[in-house]
């Protein structure tokens, strides 16, 4: 899951500069966005959103492209940024987060969050951004495993 991995940085640094208070308060409380957003990703909103928010979102995606996925996350944080900001613990946040996107029965005030006040995203940035998020991902996991490695011929020599 690599390059869910590489679209959960990109969504990070989209947060930071979109929603700043919220990317700061879930920096603060240890909280990685793969634990929260990856089933939004996954399932194309599918298993989170109500049911009439899915299909307006669906409508959107097969119009605009994949770049809906970050505006609709960010436009889900935007309207829960309160609520986040209340949240004391990672244990709350991570209670609490499953039931953000099913708040979202006014499908129209998600994606007026979601699109309004925000850049366009251009398809070649964020292949760019992901693009860079994968070779930092394969960096870090190549050098995870050559530490790994290490250790365990550290292990296998009786030195560790």
């Amino acid at each position: 899951m690599v390059l869910l991995r590489a679209d959960m940085q990109v969504l990070a640094s989209f947060l930071q500069a979109y929603c700043p208070k919220v990317a700061k308060e879930l920096n603060r409380l240890h909280v990685d966005l793969l634990s929260i957003c990856s089933e939004w990703f996954l399932t194309w909103f599918a298993k989170s959103l109500p049911i009439s928010t899915v299909l307006r979102v669906w409508d959107t995606l097969f119009f605009e492209g994949f770049k809906v996925f970050f505006r609709i996350a960010i436009g889900i944080f935007k309207r829960v940024e309160q609520e986040i900001m209340k949240c004391q613990s990672f244990d709350v946040v991570m209670e609490r987060a499953k039931g953000w996107p099913r708040s979202m029965v006014e499908h129209n005030e998600l994606l007026k969050a979601s699109f309004d006040g925000l850049p366009s995203f251009r398809r070649q940035a964020l292949l760019r951004a992901r693009n860079e998020a994968l070779s930092k991902i394969e960096r870090e996991d190549l050098e995870r495993m050559k530490l790994a490695e290490t250790r365990l011929a550290q292990v296998a020599s009786g030195r560790g």
